[in-house]
């Protein structure tokens, strides 16, 4: 892993999320009209997302729920990406997420985005501890 690292990806972004013309709260069974980013998951290593002081970071459960992420004012969030579960097979998991800004105020957020080598291919680690744990996961 260490070589696929020698010129890492990074990429902090600024978001900005307006204020909805008709906020809504969370309904399961209701398909959201305003969604500021649909649901996806980031394909780097992981995600170090700044808090928002506005509500709006939403993460799609195992159960297929969507749960608000609190906004916990001067903390970070951290998401497993798709290149960290290829690499330890499944053990972690990609975070699969979406914004949905539910508050009469905009809302900004600031990602950073880490990733191996852009030329790098990723494999699964040949780690006999994750082959062990990826086992127990399936």
């Amino acid at each position: 892993m260490a070589g696929q690292m020698t010129h890492p990806g990074g990429i902090a972004r600024l978001l900005y999320y307006p204020a909805p013309s008709n906020p809504q709260p969370l309904d399961p069974s209701q398909k959201d009209k305003e969604i500021g980013l649909g649901a996806h998951s980031d394909y780097e290593c992981f995600t170090i997302l700044l808090c928002s002081t506005a509500p709006g970071l939403e993460i799609l459960s195992p159960d297929d729920r969507w749960i608000p992420a609190p906004a916990v004012e001067d903390s970070f969030i951290i998401n497993v990406a798709d290149f960290l579960m290829r690499w330890t097979n499944g053990v972690y998991k990609s975070t699969v997420h979406r914004v949905v800004n539910r508050t009469r105020n905009e809302r900004f957020s600031v990602p950073f985005f880490f990733s191996i080598n852009y030329d790098q291919t990723v494999e699964v680690s040949q780690s006999q501890s994750l082959q062990k744990r990826a086992a127990t996961n399936s």
